[in-house]
Order: structure tokens, then C-alpha cells, then sequence
């Protein structure tokens, strides 16, 4: 990749002049303050358009739990979305997004002119991963981005790019998030619920399996690099892209209008503007209105409030986007009093609109509004904002210069050009990254003896119990068969097994495979095995499905795991060559593995 025009050197924050780790300066140290007769049209530049260069043969963007084609369209951002993806197909033979919603999703691409196509994929359903992996390949694709930029995505994308690289392709797994779902959700509804400890551990598995993380802010990288032991050097900042607005010079701004565009939830603290306009001074406390967009869980305690407090707030709910920028457009001001957030789009609408700009602040918002020049921040009480509210409302020079600077820092840093060509450095990074990636396929030549655990490999980890109490299990005849053909190739077979029932005996003996069970410390066992055949460590495959097979699996040449192990085995193990099957355990994936040992053999 050496002198690939997508690799910048040195390396650096796009919103910051330092990379990870770099001290912290103003975003906008140097940019000269513009004039308080400047519109905020005039201050907008525009990024040269880049001829890319060609990254990989397809583009893969899994959808997770957050995002998806439909969302986007119900929410009217589907186009500011898709801007994006048109600017990153320039430098892909083929785009693809795998997502649940199938030919709903495949309808609203046509709509949008996109040449893009649509598959749905259910994570669980290991047909459907085949199936989707074979729809990819079968355009002559030879290398692909894998990029989820949902966080919470969970095994999906982990899975589609292991099965791309088992069918032989030259894949590279980007994990892009626009915000740490499991920090907001430690914030509510607390750290220690079940909802916030699911969310990390799916953020875990995904972070440390991707070749490349990206964030939207350096603090972003920065939390997700340290809380997930990632390698800084793995993660980027490509801040959030916004489309170019309309040219709205001609466009009056309302008299004393406050807008806040969001979810109305706890942290969105919207109660504190609310309160900050109950402290402003009359009249003008009487003559402000707070225009607030969204809908959420709190709308009715602040209806309540605003009734209380006697202040003119009007609820529109959620609206078209083109609505929402109109309404950026108009405002007065924009305020944001949120307790945590990373790099909120509507924020940045406002801010690309010209908007005077007031938020609380805290860390997410830093990297954005530099007091005095793209904006203002305050402390987040109710009086810190009627303060600033009253000292803006009856500034009109002042609210310019804040309105032009923040919409040229956006016009010059976060434009769909310029942006689409950071993602782009990151690909390429991306594909580097995946270059040293150790090849698990290319380790199957090497390989002397395979060696089994039994329960969740053989079976599904599910057993049976009559009413005697006599147990009972499933196994798969697709895999006897792979294990069959495999054993009559003259590679050798073990069963290593902690199961002391004598169904893992008698499942052995009918398939004539060798097998050792009641074993709690299976390494020390499997060392022995070695040593007895002459076998180094590199010469051994071992298939387990749970963490008792973290020793043979650390040990072995092949670390191999079922499609359905338990989700802490690939983290723990921390080898970025253990070959991840893309069947189950008792529902093929011993045959998988059996398939990929005999074409190994024959070649």
C-alpha cells in the first residue's frame, strides 16, 4: 500500500491539528474570525471534488439494530445518508446494502437513483449468511470493504466477513459509529442494567475484531481505543458529514425564536431551556418563543413545565428534514443543553445554516463550538443559559459573528466532499491493516490432526433429559459424513471432551474417531497428544465453541471456532488468525471445517 493516494502521512485529526494523543488545542486555533457582516453563505467553502482511486471490488455496509434504509426514509434524512455512500461508490466496483428489510429497502435505493443493491440477512441463520456472501462474490469481487456504522451491529458483520474471507476474498472490517451506544446507555438507564452490559460487550466483540475503527471525535476514539484495548493506531476521526444547505441570504431571521432539534429524553435536558427562558428578563422572557422538535418519553412532564413556568415552548414533534433545516434557518438562536453527546448531526444542520449556536458544556460538544468563534458554551444550569440567551437575544452583530463562523467551519471541515475523501484514507488504511492480518485459510496445508471438543461442536450445546434421567444429545449426519471423508483422506481425528457421559464415547466409536473425555484441563491433555505424534503446535486445528477452550485454542496452529461459540471465547483468545466457522455447532460446522481440510489437502 505503500505511496497509495489514499494514505495520508502524517496522520491527523481532521478537526483538530494533532492526531490521538496529541495535546489539545481549539479546533479553530488560527482560522481568522470573520466579520460581522458576513453572511453565513459567504463564509461556506467548497472541497475540490477528488478523482478516487479504486479501493476494493465492493463496498458492504451491514445495517445494525440503530440504523436502517427504512429508519432513514421515516426520519427524511435518507438522501443526507446516501450522499455519503454515492461519494464512497466512486472508489468501488459494486455497492451493497445488507440489511433486514430486503425489497422494502431494495425499492427505496431505485427510488433514490442509487446503483446499489439490497440483501437481506438474518445474523443467525447461517443459509442466509452463505446466501449473502455468495451475492456478493458472484460479481467477480475479489475484495471488499465490510463497514457497519452501527455499534451495535453485533456478530453480523463479523460473520459476513469471515465467510468473505473463507470463500477466498480480500476483505477489510471497518466499525464506524456516530456515538458510543453503551455510554449513553450507562448514563440511562445506568451502567450496571443489563441493557447497558449487553450493548458493551456487542461494541467489544465488534471493535476487536474490525481492522479499523472509526469515530466522529478524537474523545470518541480515544474512550473506544482505551475501554476496548484497541491499538490507537487502528482508529480513525472522520467527523459526520453535512449536505451543503440552500442559500437562504435572502432568508429573515425570526424575533426572539429559540430552536432545539432532538429526542426528548432525560439527557437531552431540555427542561433547562425551558427554565432559562422562564429567567429571562421581561418583556423578553414574554416575547421569546422555544420552538422544540422531537419526540420522546419526556414530552408530557415538559409540556407540564412550559405550562408552569408560563413559557411560550411549542412542540412540533419529529418533522421532514427540509423542515427542520427551514426552521434552522429562521431561529434566532439554536441551544442544546445536553448532559452527553458526541456529535450530534442536528447540531452540526444548525451550525451549517448559520445558526447562533448555545450548548452546555461537556466533552462531546468541545470539539465542536469553540466559545467566541463557532459558537458559545455554558455551564448547564438554567441561569448560565439565560445569561447567554439575554446577552445574545439583544446582540444582532454578536449572533452574526457566531452564525458566519459556524458555518465556516462546517463549509471548510465538514462537507460531503471533503469528509467522503477522510472515509476514504480510512479504507485504504482499513485494507493495509487487513494486508497483516494472519490468512487462516493459508494455515490448512499445514495442518497434521484436528482435534474436537464435543459438546456445542458435535451438538448444539442443548441436551436432552427423559423422565429417567437419562440424557441424550443431537448431532448433525451432514457432519459424520464431513468427519468420514476427512479420517478416509488420512487426516487423523480427536475428541478432547470435559463430557463425561458415554454418549461422547459412543458417537466416537460409530464414527471409528479417537477420543479422550472427562478432561477439566484439556491443554495439558492436548501437549501430551502433540508430543506422542511428533506434532508442533502449527500442525494442529483445534474446533472448540466455549471459554474451558481458551488453552488448546491458544496453543494451537488453528484456533477454529463454530459460527455460535460463546461471545467472550474470540475477545479472550486475541488471535487475529482464528478462523471463524459459518455454521453452528451440530448444525455443520464440523462438515465446514471437514470441506475446508479436504480442499486444502487436494490442492
Amino acid at each position: 500500500m505503500k505511496g497509495h493516494p489514499f494514505l495520508p502521512a502524517p496522520r491527523r485529526n481532521p478537526l483538530q491539528a494533532g492526531g490521538i494523543g496529541a495535546p489539545k488545542r481549539p479546533i479553530l486555533r488560527g482560522v481568522p474570525r470573520p466579520n460581522p457582516g458576513e453572511s453565513a453563505h459567504q463564509s461556506r467553502m467548497t472541497a475540490p471534488a477528488a478523482s478516487p482511486t479504486r479501493i476494493a471490488d465492493a463496498l458492504a455496509v451491514v445495517f445494525g439494530k440503530t440504523h436502517s434504509l427504512r429508519y432513514w426514509d421515516q426520519t427524511g434524512t435518507l438522501e443526507r445518508e446516501l450522499a455519503l455512500y454515492r461519494e464512497l461508490a466512486r472508489a468501488y466496483g459494486n455497492m451493497f446494502f445488507v440489511t433486514g428489510t430486503g425489497d422494502a429497502g431494495q425499492s427505496l435505493i431505485d427510488r433514490a437513483g442509487m446503483n446499489a443493491r439490497v440483501l437481506a440477512l438474518e445474523p443467525s441463520d447461517t443459509r442466509s449468511l452463505a446466501q449473502t456472501a455468495d451475492a456478493i462474490a458472484s460479481r467477480n469481487v475479489k475484495s471488499v470493504t465490510v463497514l457497519t456504522d452501527d455499534l451495535l451491529a453485533g456478530d453480523a458483520p463479523i460473520h459476513l466477513a469471515s465467510r468473505l474471507r473463507i470463500s477466498g476474498l480480500r476483505v477489510a472490517l471497518i466499525a464506524r459509529g456516530g456515538s458510543i451506544p453503551s455510554r449513553f446507555l450507562a448514563h440511562t438507564p445506568g451502567a450496571q442494567t443489563p441493557e447497558a452490559k449487553d450493548a458493551a460487550a456487542l461494541e467489544g466483540r465488534l471493535l476487536r475484531a474490525a481492522d479499523l475503527v472509526i469515530g466522529t471525535t478524537e474523545s470518541m476514539t480515544e474512550d473506544l481505543s482505551w475501554r476496548n484495548a484497541i491499538d490507537a493506531s487502528r482508529c480513525e476521526v472522520v467527523p459526520a458529514h453535512v449536505l451543503a444547505p440552500p442559500n437562504n441570504d435572502d432568508t429573515q431571521r425570526s424575533r426572539n425564536s429559540i430552536l432545539f432539534c432532538g429526542p426528548l429524553i432525560a439527557r437531552k435536558r431540555v427542561d433547562v431551556l425551558i427554565r432559562a427562558v422562564s429567567l429571562l428578563p421581561e418583556p423578553l422572557c414574554r416575547e421569546t418563543t422555544l420552538d422544540i422538535i422531537g419526540d420522546g418519553d419526556e414530552v408530557q412532564r415538559l409540556r407540564t413545565l412550559a405550562r408552569e413556568l408560563n413559557v411560550k415552548a411549542v412542540f412540533h414533534g419529529w418533522i421532514a428534514h427540509a423542515r427542520v433545516i427551514e426552521a434552522m434557518s429562521r431561529c434566532t438562536l439554536y441551544a442544546d443543553a445536553s448532559s452527553l453527546e458526541n456529535q450530534p448531526r442536528a447540531l452540526l444542520d444548525a451550525m451549517s445554516v448559520g445558526a447562533p449556536i448555545v450548548v452546555a458544556d461537556i466533552r462531546g460538544l468541545r470539539d465542536l463550538v469553540q466559545t467566541g468563534i463557532t459558537g458559545i458554551r455554558v455551564q448547564p444550569q438554567p441561569e448560565a443559559f439565560a445569561q447567554t440567551l439575554d446577552g445574545l437575544l439583544q446582540d444582532e452583530d454578536w449572533r452574526q459573528t457566531l452564525g458566519a463562523g459556524a458555518a465556516r467551519f462546517i463549509g471548510s471541515q465538514l462537507t460531503i466532499e471533503h469528509v467522503a475523501r477522510l472515509h476514504l484514507e480510512a479504507h485504504a488504511r482499513a485494507h493495509m491493516f487487513a494486508g497483516e492480518r494472519p490468512n487462516p485459510i493459508s494455515a490448512l496445508s499445514a495442518i497434521r490432526l484436528l482435534v474436537c471438543d464435543f459438546d456445542g461442536v458435535f451438538t448444539d450445546n442443548r441436551v436432552y433429559t427423559d423422565q429417567e434421567g437419562v440424557e441424550s444429545v443431537a448431532c448433525s449426519r451432514g457432519d459424520g459424513m464431513g468427519l468420514e471423508m476427512l479420517r478416509k483422506s488420512g487426516l487423523p481425528i480427536f475428541v478432547l471432551s470435559k463430557e463425561v457421559n458415554p454418549v461422547v464415547a459412543a458417537r466416537c466409536r460409530k464414527l471409528k474417531l479417537e477420543c479422550l473425555q472427562g478432561i477439566d484441563d484439556k491443554l495439558p491433555a492436548l501437549e501430551k497428544l502433540a508430543r506422542e505424534r511428533g506434532l508442533s503446535p502449527r500442525e494442529i486445528a483445534y474446533v472448540g465453541n466455549d471459554t474451558n477452550d481458551l488453552g488448546p485454542l491458544s496453543w494451537v496452529g488453528l484456533p477454529v471456532l463454530v459460527n455460535d461459540a460463546h461471545p467472550e471465547v474470540l475477545p479472550r483468545l486475541g488471535r487475529q488468525d482464528a478462523l471463524v466457522l459459518s455454521e453452528r455447532g451440530g448444525h455443520g460446522a464440523l462438515r465446514e471445517i471437514c470441506d475446508l481440510l479436504l480442499a486444502a489437502r487436494t490442492r
